[in-house]
């Protein structure tokens, strides 16, 4: 559960076992008080600097006494005593980055939160988004340094950080289109979801994992690599480093594509406002606001 309140954000941990985890991360290790400090890295002190730098740019000011407030609080539940572990963050005021992260490239790698603050060196995590337990796929939208890495579901509420810093929430979709070759134009129906159109197509980016997913020979697989179709089949196929594969209904391209015709695709969220100036988006369920 989080709650806005003067471009603070309240995050309340829930114990969920969830894919993608939200980083709070800072420039520093030193004592902030009452905070959650992530385990210190094996790195060099250049290798850190580097690290940090992917989160706070060296102008942003940062406020060691107010950046990350850790409260506990008890409280009963059934008749039992459960503890809630609640993080003030305001990043405006304290130059803090808050962000998503898998923890890995690929975004089908579930680790736990711990696991991710570690390899991102952040002061703080928690729990975000759901995951499709038979392959770790995430399900829902995630926007990293504003690219879409996987698209929406079912227009499920989505939370988003701006690039001021700002904090929005919104039910959220995806459009676009997909360019094959001079006259082909098909609609986008998402990024990197385990879910499928009969009328339109999904494109599966190499962060998806080694293979796309397994559909039926009623759906093609269209390979693309630097902008150009490389093969089709209509079963799952590899998706190539630093490619993508289009997949969508064979009825709709069966004959209509060559080796090597040229392949784009352009994708936007709707509401059109979290196409501005989103640096951040994950997807949750019912508000909690």
């Amino acid at each position: 559960m989080r709650e806005l309140v003067d471009n603070s954000i309240k995050i309340i941990l829930l114990s969920i076992a969830l894919s993608a985890s939200f980083m709070i991360s800072s420039k520093t290790y030193a004592d902030l008080g009452k905070i959650y400090s992530a385990k210190k890295p094996d790195q060099t002190p250049v290798e850190q600097i580097k690290v940090r730098e992917r989160y706070t740019p060296p102008s942003r000011a940062y406020d060691r006494k107010n950046a990350v407030v850790h409260k506990k609080t008890k409280r009963w539940l059934n008749g039992k005593p459960a503890m809630v572990n609640t993080l003030v963050i305001n990043p405006k005021k304290s130059g803090v980055i808050i962000k998503p992260s898998f923890g890995s490239y690929f975004i089908n790698s579930v680790k736990s939160v711990k696991e991710i603050v570690n390899i991102e060196t952040a002061l703080a995590g928690i729990n975000a988004s759901y995951f499709k337990p038979d392959n770790g796929a995430p399900l829902g939208l995630a926007v990293v340094d504003e690219e879409i890495i996987t698209g929406p579901l079912y227009r499920r509420v989505s939370f988003g950080i701006t690039k001021d810093r700002e904090f929005k929430m919104d039910k959220v979709d995806i459009t676009g289109k997909i360019t094959i070759g001079d006259n082909l134009e098909f609609r986008l129906f998402n990024i990197n979801q385990p879910v499928f159109s009969k009328y339109d197509f999904t494109v599966y980016t190499d962060k998806w994992g080694k293979h796309t997913p397994k559909t039926s020979e009623h759906y093609s697989h269209i390979v693309v690599h630097r902008n150009k179709v490389q093969y089709i089949k209509n079963s799952s196929v590899s998706i190539p480093r630093g490619g993508y594969v289009v997949v969508g209904p064979h009825y709709r391209v069966a004959g209509k594509i060559q080796q090597y015709d040229k392949v784009s695709y352009a994708a936007k969220l709707i509401p059109e406002d979290w196409n501005d100036n989103v640096e951040s988006a994950i997807s949750g369920g019912p508000y909690l606001v």
